[in-house]
């Protein structure tokens, strides 16, 4: 069975490696949103700024013959971490490159040794999806929690970026399914707070399915459901570019383009858990500093040799000999989601 282009196979490390890097990325809202930046580390250590609040200092007056005054930087602290890994793999037997693949036709020309290549590219496509939906959890834990908790086979860690004095959120007194709720009240206080620590406007609001659900039966009870409250029905293509969301409008005052975010992810218990969390309201600001941040891979290529790779994916692959024998791929990541500005986000807890 050959998988060979000349003299080039296409598992060779840097076949797989130009794959990966050309294969397309599947959208996902909080990360693509959250973390546009992205930044690849040559060292197994990443470097984490987490800037305090916003003292708001006013540049003071001197005297013309006077030099100047020194200013100096606001408080920030600085950690190093090390990513832990993320390497799910899949095994290709010798056996299904002789089944029809779902999708192929009974009259399929392709041979065995192409349909193990189309296998593989497909196995190839299925671990950066759980990769990409890990990094969509760490953008989730990170901003709601703001702490990502790394538990594994030999890994049980965690990366805190909140100040436990005090952190940017609030427990609203009157929950908004309670009688005497004030939502539009509660939401501009908070967006006060976030442009007083932070110096920034939040101008988006994340909410899940059940504080939807509150948020709009209180629109209809307070007969706010009207253009001079609300912006609804007026869609925007360019706001929404990933599974589970959903542009639902813009309130005008505060003014916030509100988000529905209903997606899921299995837990380690086996239940279906949203990724925004039921109970809260999460406001964001445009422009916040956040990192998507990626650690060094180090591999073992197909020649024993020890491999250093910059990226945010690294594929590699062997065959294995033992029960099951076939052809393994693995896609390797050190990803971290890291928010450098933790008070220009806000966590309101408006759900009992």
């Amino acid at each position: 069975m050959s998988t060979q282009t000349g003299n080039v196979s296409l598992y060779d490390f840097r076949t797989l490696l130009g794959v990966v890097q050309q294969m397309p990325r599947e959208h996902t809202f909080l990360r693509d949103t959250f973390f546009p930046t992205t930044k690849t580390f040559m060292t197994k250590e990443v470097d984490i700024d987490i800037i305090g609040p916003d003292k708001r200092k006013l540049a003071p007056f001197v005297h013309r013959y006077t030099g100047g005054t020194f200013s100096y930087r606001d408080g920030y602290s600085t950690k190093s971490y090390q990513p832990a890994r993320i390497a799910p793999m899949m095994i290709t037997t010798a056996d299904e490159a002789f089944t029809r693949a779902p999708g192929e036709t009974i009259y399929s020309q392709f041979n065995p040794a192409q349909r193990m290549n189309a296998i593989v590219a497909d196995n190839l496509k299925q671990l950066d999806k759980q990769i990409t939906r890990r990094e969509e959890w760490m953008a989730a834990q990170a901003l709601f929690t703001g702490k990502i908790e790394m538990k594994g086979e030999g890994v049980n860690d965690v990366l805190t970026m909140w100040d436990n004095a005090k952190k940017p959120e609030t427990d609203i007194a009157t929950k908004w399914d309670q009688p005497n709720a004030t939502p539009f009240d509660d939401l501009v206080a908070c967006v006060d707070k976030v442009g007083e620590l932070s110096g920034r406007t939040a101008n988006k609001l994340i909410v899940g399915r059940k504080v939807l659900k509150v948020l709009m039966n209180f629109l209809v009870k307070d007969g706010s459901l009207d253009p001079r409250r609300i912006n609804l029905g007026h869609i925007e293509p360019a706001k929404v570019q990933a599974n589970g969301v959903q542009y639902i409008g813009t309130l005008l005052y505060p003014h916030l383009d509100i988000y529905a975010y209903t997606e899921t992810f299995v837990d380690d218990a086996g239940t279906n858990t949203p990724l925004v969390p039921d109970n809260i309201a999460f406001l964001a600001s445009d422009g916040a500093m956040t990192t998507r941040a990626y650690g060094i891979v180090d591999i073992i290529d197909e020649n024993n040799n020890i491999r250093f790779v910059e990226g945010s994916r690294v594929a590699n692959s062997w065959v294995q000999r033992d029960t099951p024998a076939g052809r393994v791929v693995q896609m390797i990541s050190h990803p971290l989601m890291i928010v450098n500005e933790p008070y220009a986000f806000h966590v309101m807890k408006v759900l009992s």
